[in-house]
């Protein structure tokens, strides 16, 4: 258990010394390449994170008071998306993704396999 719940400092203190050289580069006027270097740095840590967590995942829930947070945070998410779901203006995002998602699949065909089509109307 304990061995599972140390695995996540290990990202953060890898990626703590590329973190604050990036807001050393913001404050030296490398702002642009700064925060490129911090973002990445995000996306690495989450990315490690993400795959710790589906490793350690059931190790951490025999702990209890990881396991009630868990079940807590994971009840709470579902009910925030099925509000969200429900949402008129999700619903109406939703369709239009669908719509345009329609669209493009009909223009990706009728550009890109006419010639196709020409093709076997030739033969």
């Amino acid at each position: 258990m304990f061995p599972a719940a140390v695995t996540f400092v290990v990202p953060a203190a890898v990626l703590l010394p590329f973190k604050l050289a990036a807001f050393w580069l913001i404050a030296h006027g490398h702002s642009m390449f700064g925060l490129q270097v911090f973002i990445v740095a995000k996306l690495v840590g989450t990315a490690l994170l993400a795959r710790i967590f589906a490793l350690t995942k059931n190790a951490l829930l025999t702990i209890g008071w990881f396991a009630r947070g868990y079940y807590a945070f994971s009840a709470w998410k579902e009910k925030l998306y099925a509000y969200v779901r429900a949402l008129p203006a999700y619903q109406a995002m939703r369709e239009r993704a669908q719509a345009m998602k329609v669209a493009l699949k009909g223009w990706w065909q009728h550009t890109f396999h006419r010639d196709s089509d020409d093709d076997a109307d030739k033969r």
